[in-house]
């Protein structure tokens, strides 16, 4: 099946690479990588113009249906191979006495990105250790204190990790007093957050791999608490309380369970097409509710509102339509306004709403 790539100017090499790996052969893809490191690229550009692009437009491909799960981790495991062979062959610049830890936050899997900042770091002469994906935070502080790192880079990709992120960040702040550590952020996840870096806890926000170095050496030289960057503009409020968000995360499973089962007793009702299964609806609603939490935690409107836009990228292919999506949330609103308290259900009911509202917005 000819592939439809949504990154119109991806560089030849990128789209060669990443039809080859699609067609699982894992040996001359790699071998397309260390040819042009060899011949006509170097490793900079290589991440930059082929492995990153390539990356981001595997994940495209996922959202609109033309590969399966399983084809994107095989892509991805001989993209961290390839990695890895090119490490042999990278132009270290001299140690420059720096220290930096890079590591993906708690239950995030995504390590690639967190990766690639790593290798620019070597690059440039830093000494880095990398944890890679999902490692537990008492073990992230010890290996940055042990390592005494002068900067620790926290990478997440997806946003309803970024509760954890937040919570490793404030940890590692209390842990480290006594030798204080710069803490960089990077990731889709914290760019879609639209808050500035130092109130998610980070000292910086890097939004690319082969400009994190720059970044790092600039927060140690600079002489402020935080970088006064912002990402992007706040566009609405929807945190809540500690307490309401305590007791919406206590009835997560309950919430989840009955709303599938009314969103069952619709299909059953011919309120729901047969093509769309109730596994479809659950994952579904199951990814809704772990996206508020996240939103909430982090008081990020724009977590909702790019889950909508991918919503709309990917579940056309699994034949759910708008018009269904805002049935399902209003489904979710009832059942949260029954489940909670009154107090903790109207401060959730806050993000619910807004979900339902800019979905019933773009069926006009």
């Amino acid at each position: 099946m000819a592939l439809t790539f949504s990154d119109l100017s991806l560089h030849s090499l990128a789209r060669e690479y990443l039809e080859t790996s699609l067609s699982g052969s894992r040996r001359e893809a790699s071998d397309l990588i260390l040819k042009a490191a060899r011949t006509s690229m170097t490793i900079r550009e290589l991440y930059r113009d082929v492995i990153q692009p390539s990356q981001r437009e595997l994940g495209a491909l996922w959202e609109t249906g033309q590969i399966t799960v399983a084809q994107e981790h095989v892509v991805t495991g001989i993209t961290q191979s390839a990695i890895a062979h090119l490490y042999s062959q990278f132009p270290f610049a001299s140690q420059n006495g720096l220290r930096a830890l890079i590591a993906c936050a708690p239950g995030e899997l995504h390590e690639l990105g967190a990766r690639m900042v790593a290798d620019f770091l070597e690059l440039e002469g830093w000494d880095v250790v990398f944890l890679g994906a999902s490692t537990p935070i008492p073990d992230v502080i010890r290996a940055v204190l042990d390592h005494e790192a002068h900067i620790f880079g926290i990478s997440a990709t997806i946003a309803f990790n970024l509760p954890a992120a937040m919570e490793l960040i404030s940890d590692m702040r209390k842990a480290s007093r006594a030798h204080p550590v710069r803490i960089v952020a990077g990731g889709r996840a914290f760019g879609l957050s639209g808050r500035m870096p130092g109130q998610l806890g980070a000292d910086g926000y890097s939004p690319d791999a082969e400009d994190a170095p720059h970044l790092f050496q600039q927060l140690l030289s600079s002489k402020s608490e935080q970088l006064d960057t912002q990402i992007r503009g706040q566009v609405d409020h929807i945190g809540v309380t500690p307490a309401a968000l305590s007791s919406f995360r206590a009835a997560h499973e309950k919430i989840l369970a009955e709303t599938v089962r009314r969103s069952a007793a619709r299909s059953g009702a011919g309120a729901r097409p047969p093509a769309v299964s109730t596994e479809t609806m659950r994952v579904g609603l199951q990814f809704t509710l772990r996206m508020l939490d996240a939103a909430m935690a982090t008081d990020s409107v724009e977590i909702l509102d790019d889950q909508l836009q991918w919503a709309a990228r990917r579940l056309q292919h699994d034949k759910v339509s708008p018009a269904l999506v805002l049935a399902e949330f209003q489904l979710l609103a009832d059942v949260v306004e029954e489940s909670l308290a009154p107090d903790h259900a109207a401060e959730i009911l806050r993000a619910v709403r807004w979900l339902i509202e800019k979905q019933r917005a773009s069926l006009l």
